[in-house]
């Protein structure tokens, strides 16, 4: 059975590193640069996912606090909505109440002028009826 090249070459590579990483410093070794990189590019990228767990975790909970906020203004405009209607109906029932009370009024006054008038006229006949009475038991 053939073992294939890249095996061979992988092999290699693996301890011409291990025997570098253990012997030299990481200067000196590429594939210890690599590794080290790596491990630099692996804590990076932790670090910044902690970061946007953190943002998404505050993004989150501002999100939920707005739901809860919405739903209690909800929640009270529609109770003083109710109120408001109820207190629209009563207003609008004293509004027909004071219409129909300033019609009746304008009624008693369109009478009570129309009584003026007619007593006025009386009185001014009258009064003429005894300014000529008076002026008759005068000449007499």
């Amino acid at each position: 059975m053939q073992v294939p090249r890249t095996f061979h070459v992988l092999a290699c590579v693996l301890a011409v590193g291990t025997c570098s990483a253990t012997g030299g410093t990481s200067d000196s070794n590429p594939l210890a640069k690599v590794l080290d990189l790596m491990d630099e590019l692996r804590a990076k990228i932790i670090a910044e996912g902690e970061a946007e767990e953190k943002a998404y975790q505050e993004y989150l909970n501002w999100c939920q606090n707005a739901v809860q906020e919405a739903g209690m203004a909800i929640e009270t405009a529609t109770k003083e909505k109710g109120e408001l209607e109820a207190k629209i109906t009563e207003l609008t029932a004293e509004i027909d109440e004071a219409g129909t009370k300033t019609e009746d009024l304008a009624a008693a006054i369109a009478s009570n002028e129309a009584d003026l008038k007619s007593a006025t006229a009386i009185r001014e006949k009258e009064y003429a009826d005894f300014v000529k009475s008076e002026k008759e038991l005068m000449e007499v």
